[in-house]
């Protein structure tokens, strides 16, 4: 079976990504994130088999930020758009050929540099994921992602736009009787990797983010 990847161009594309992650996926639903966002629907044979998709990454990440020698605020915001994070991703189990995941994760990795570049006019220098719900990240691991090891199992809870400034949160909270904004949840394990030219540099050594972005 011949696999290549489709970019979601038009509204059915999308339509039929959201359907495949509902019905397919172990324990995430589909959902619209307001970030930079690209889909891509797997085809076996230009038959649709499953579905991928990359967004934003993760703010705040610390052994993220550790491989990349990041140590300050100032310096992550250097590089958030030059990350992105693989959200999704979900096979038909029985439309799918042995060692599947694994080859699409390849032609993910390979299609991502330059679909981010054309939308979005950022470099992509590597692709982060979460991997819950018990699974050990197999195809993740299989595809040469480096294990950097679990989250610590707390989650922000959503807040209104207007309460980006920190000024509001108190009489917010006050009127809604809520005083904290994060909820306990599973750890996951994090998964990371370099693409392009920086899949090598990051799988072998430590590489400074900031040395990345101005090769």
């Amino acid at each position: 079976m011949e696999l290549t990847l489709k970019e979601c161009i038009d509204q059915s594309d999308h339509n039929l990504f959201g359907e495949i992650v509902n019905q397919h996926h172990s324990y995430i639903k589909h959902t619209r994130t307001p970030t930079r966002r690209i889909h891509w629907l797997v085809l076996g044979d230009n038959e649709p088999i499953g579905a991928i998709g990359i967004n934003s990454c993760t703010m705040n990440l610390a052994p993220r930020d550790e491989l990349l020698g990041v140590k300050s605020n100032k310096g992550r915001l250097r590089y958030l758009n030059n990350l992105a994070n693989n959200y999704r991703f979900c096979l038909i189990r029985d439309k799918c050929p042995p060692n599947a995941a694994s080859q699409v994760l390849r032609l993910m990795r390979e299609a991502a540099p330059g679909t981010w570049r054309r939308k979005y006019g950022n470099k992509l220098l590597g692709i982060e994921t979460f991997v819950g719900n018990g699974l050990k990240g197999s195809c993740y691991l299989a595809d040469n992602w480096r294990y950097l090891g679990d989250t610590k199992g707390w989650s922000m809870k959503r807040l209104p736009k207007k309460l980006m400034q920190p000024t509001r949160y108190r009489d917010y909270f006050r009127a809604q009787g809520r005083r904290v904004v994060a909820e306990r949840v599973d750890p996951k394990k994090i998964f990371f990797t370099g693409v392009g030219d920086y899949r090598a540099r990051y799988a072998q050594r430590t590489v400074p983010v900031t040395e990345a972005i101005s090769a």
